[in-house]
């Protein structure tokens, strides 16, 4: 199993170079997907004021992460500070599956505790 962890990436209209290299990631993923999964843990966007709210950046990044879950990838997500107002409605657009923050993650007879440590 690979497992990939990201975080902080504070996706914003303002850093294009950011969200493009984040696409190239998720398209590299989609490349080598062999039992992979990606855990997203927190500040995915630099804010997200609710699923009713859309922009092209959201849209975008909504429909890169439908095409890797489409793909056979399995995506967990941790809410962040920023971005703690994520709903059912993205989770059901793209597929990610919500974690409970902590999470703890066996693998390989090991434990691995995942938290956004967004409750400072």
């Amino acid at each position: 199993m690979n497992r990939y962890f990201i975080s902080d990436l504070h996706l914003d209209e303002t850093r294009p170079h950011t969200t493009a290299l984040f696409q190239s990631f998720v398209e590299e993923l989609k490349e080598n997907n062999q039992q992979t999964e990606l855990y997203i843990l927190g500040d995915l966007f630099e804010s997200w004021i609710g699923d009713d709210y859309e922009n092209d950046l959201h849209n975008e990044v909504k429909a890169t992460l439908k095409s890797l879950t489409g793909s056979g990838i399995k995506v967990f997500f941790l809410y962040g500070n920023r971005d703690f107002l994520i709903g059912e409605e993205f989770l059901s657009e793209t597929d990610v599956e919500f974690l409970i923050d902590p999470f703890l993650l066996k693998s390989n007879e090991k434990s691995i505790l995942l938290t956004s440590n967004r409750h400072e």
